[in-house]
C-alpha cells in the first residue's frame, strides 16, 4: 500500500515539474531542494550500504564537471 502512495507522489511531484520546465524552462528552486534531503533519507531507509557509493559518484560527478569547465574561466 505504502508503495503505491510513493509511487503516485513521485508521479505527481515529476508531473508538476515537467509542466514548469516546459513552460519556463527551469526548475524552480522550491520543488527541487525538497527532493535533495528526501532522496537521501530514502536512501538510508532503504540502502544504507549505497550512500558512500552515492556520496562518491556525487563527488567524481563534480570534479568532472569542474574539470571540464576549467578552460571557460
Amino acid at each position: 500500500m505504502l508503495d503505491a502512495i510513493y509511487f503516485t507522489a513521485v508521479v505527481a511531484w515529476s508531473a508538476a515539474l515537467a509542466r514548469i520546465d516546459f513552460r519556463e524552462h527551469r526548475l524552480p528552486d522550491r520543488l527541487t531542494l525538497p527532493a535533495i534531503p528526501v532522496a537521501l533519507a530514502v536512501l538510508m531507509m532503504n540502502r544504507p550500504e549505497n550512500l558512500g557509493f552515492a556520496a562518491t559518484a556525487a563527488v567524481a560527478v563534480i570534479a568532472l564537471g569542474l574539470v571540464i569547465l576549467k578552460p571557460c574561466f
